[in-house]
Protein backbone atom coordinates (compact mmCIF):
# COMPACT_ATOMS: atom_id res chain seq x y z
CA UNK A 1 0.00 0.00 0.00
CA UNK A 2 1.45 3.30 -0.60
CA UNK A 3 2.01 6.11 1.81
CA UNK A 4 -0.91 8.29 0.60
CA UNK A 5 -3.43 5.71 0.78
CA UNK A 6 -2.71 5.02 4.06
CA UNK A 7 -2.76 8.33 5.54
CA UNK A 8 -6.28 8.70 3.80
CA UNK A 9 -7.38 5.27 5.25
CA UNK A 10 -5.99 6.62 8.95
CA UNK A 11 -8.52 9.52 8.51
CA UNK A 12 -11.29 7.78 7.68
CA UNK A 13 -10.76 5.24 10.64
CA UNK A 14 -10.49 8.17 13.08
CA UNK A 15 -13.51 9.54 12.02
CA UNK A 16 -15.09 5.74 11.83
CA UNK A 17 -13.52 5.27 15.61
CA UNK A 18 -16.70 4.42 18.23
CA UNK A 19 -18.64 6.42 18.52
CA UNK A 20 -18.27 7.17 14.87
CA UNK A 21 -19.26 10.55 13.35
CA UNK A 22 -22.32 10.94 11.35
CA UNK A 23 -24.26 8.08 12.06
CA UNK A 24 -20.97 5.77 10.32
CA UNK A 25 -21.80 7.44 6.89
CA UNK A 26 -17.74 7.85 6.53
CA UNK A 27 -16.71 7.47 3.00
CA UNK A 28 -13.02 7.09 1.63
CA UNK A 29 -11.80 7.89 -2.06
CA UNK A 30 -13.82 9.40 -4.68
CA UNK A 31 -16.85 12.21 -3.89
CA UNK A 32 -20.33 10.79 -4.41
CA UNK A 33 -23.96 12.02 -4.00
CA UNK A 34 -25.14 12.43 -0.58
CA UNK A 35 -28.55 9.75 -0.51
CA UNK A 36 -31.89 12.02 0.07
CA UNK A 37 -32.54 9.93 3.00
CA UNK A 38 -29.16 10.36 5.19
CA UNK A 39 -29.63 13.39 7.00
CA UNK A 40 -25.20 13.54 6.88
CA UNK A 41 -21.82 12.44 5.47
CA UNK A 42 -18.19 12.93 5.26
CA UNK A 43 -16.28 12.36 2.81
CA UNK A 44 -12.11 12.01 2.84
CA UNK A 45 -9.96 11.92 -0.54
CA UNK A 46 -6.43 13.21 -1.35
CA UNK A 47 -6.39 16.11 -3.09
CA UNK A 48 -2.75 16.13 -3.84
CA UNK A 49 0.96 15.18 -2.72
CA UNK A 50 4.00 17.23 -3.40
CA UNK A 51 7.67 15.78 -2.51
CA UNK A 52 10.63 17.89 -2.08
CA UNK A 53 13.60 15.89 -2.74
CA UNK A 54 11.71 13.09 -4.40
CA UNK A 55 14.26 10.52 -5.93
CA UNK A 56 14.27 6.94 -7.29
CA UNK A 57 17.78 6.66 -6.47
CA UNK A 58 17.39 5.10 -3.14
CA UNK A 59 16.72 7.87 -0.63
CA UNK A 60 14.10 8.44 1.84
CA UNK A 61 11.75 11.03 -0.29
CA UNK A 62 9.69 13.83 1.89
CA UNK A 63 6.60 14.60 0.83
CA UNK A 64 3.46 16.80 1.95
CA UNK A 65 0.17 15.61 1.25
CA UNK A 66 -3.37 16.97 1.30
CA UNK A 67 -6.36 15.17 2.36
CA UNK A 68 -9.74 16.60 1.99
CA UNK A 69 -12.89 16.03 4.40
CA UNK A 70 -15.76 17.20 3.04
CA UNK A 71 -19.21 17.73 5.86
CA UNK A 72 -22.32 17.00 4.26
CA UNK A 73 -25.80 17.98 6.36
CA UNK A 74 -29.04 18.43 5.47
CA UNK A 75 -31.13 20.84 7.08
CA UNK A 76 -34.19 20.18 8.86
CA UNK A 77 -37.65 22.27 8.21
CA UNK A 78 -37.03 25.81 9.51
CA UNK A 79 -33.32 24.99 10.20
CA UNK A 80 -30.74 27.00 7.81
CA UNK A 81 -27.83 24.55 6.09
CA UNK A 82 -25.27 26.59 8.38
CA UNK A 83 -26.45 26.18 11.72
CA UNK A 84 -27.26 22.17 10.68
CA UNK A 85 -23.63 21.49 9.72
CA UNK A 86 -22.23 23.19 12.35
CA UNK A 87 -22.20 20.44 15.04
CA UNK A 88 -20.63 17.80 13.28
CA UNK A 89 -17.76 19.82 11.48
CA UNK A 90 -17.13 20.95 15.50
CA UNK A 91 -16.71 16.96 16.26
CA UNK A 92 -14.62 16.33 12.77
CA UNK A 93 -12.43 19.13 13.81
CA UNK A 94 -12.55 17.63 17.33
CA UNK A 95 -11.27 13.96 16.40
CA UNK A 96 -8.78 15.02 13.95
CA UNK A 97 -7.36 17.29 16.46
CA UNK A 98 -7.08 13.65 18.92
CA UNK A 99 -6.46 11.44 16.09
CA UNK A 100 -2.78 10.07 15.76
CA UNK A 101 -1.33 10.00 12.32
CA UNK A 102 0.30 7.00 10.94
CA UNK A 103 3.42 5.50 11.30
CA UNK A 104 5.81 7.29 8.97
CA UNK A 105 3.73 10.39 8.68
CA UNK A 106 4.36 13.34 11.00
CA UNK A 107 1.50 15.33 12.82
CA UNK A 108 -1.31 16.25 10.91
CA UNK A 109 -1.96 20.28 10.72
CA UNK A 110 -5.53 21.65 8.92
CA UNK A 111 -5.19 24.20 6.56
CA UNK A 112 -6.41 27.49 7.92
CA UNK A 113 -9.16 27.65 5.25
CA UNK A 114 -12.91 25.98 5.52
CA UNK A 115 -15.15 26.37 2.02
CA UNK A 116 -19.00 26.28 2.66
CA UNK A 117 -21.22 25.66 -0.10
CA UNK A 118 -24.70 25.05 -0.04
CA UNK A 119 -25.71 22.48 -3.14
CA UNK A 120 -27.90 24.21 -6.19
CA UNK A 121 -30.18 21.30 -6.39
CA UNK A 122 -30.54 20.75 -2.95
CA UNK A 123 -30.46 23.93 -0.72
CA UNK A 124 -31.23 22.13 2.42
CA UNK A 125 -28.12 20.36 2.09
CA UNK A 126 -24.92 22.10 2.73
CA UNK A 127 -20.52 20.73 2.86
CA UNK A 128 -18.41 22.01 4.78
CA UNK A 129 -14.80 21.28 3.33
CA UNK A 130 -11.72 21.70 5.10
CA UNK A 131 -8.47 20.17 4.41
CA UNK A 132 -5.51 18.34 6.11
CA UNK A 133 -1.95 19.19 5.51
CA UNK A 134 0.47 15.95 6.57
CA UNK A 135 4.34 15.69 6.02
CA UNK A 136 5.40 11.96 5.77
CA UNK A 137 8.37 10.37 4.08
CA UNK A 138 8.35 7.39 1.58
CA UNK A 139 10.95 5.25 -0.07
CA UNK A 140 13.81 4.27 -0.59
CA UNK A 141 12.43 3.88 -3.42
CA UNK A 142 9.41 3.11 -2.91
CA UNK A 143 5.89 4.88 -2.63
CA UNK A 144 5.20 3.08 0.59
CA UNK A 145 5.49 4.64 4.39
CA UNK A 146 9.10 4.94 5.59
CA UNK A 147 9.03 4.02 9.44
Amino acid sequence: MTAFLQLSQAVVAALSAAPALAGGRVRGGRRVPVPQGWPNAIDVHIERSVGSNATLDGRINRWETLIGVDVYARAMPGQDAETAVDELLASVFARLAAANPPAGAGRWQVEPQITWDVAEADQSLVVASLALRIPHFTGPASLAAAT
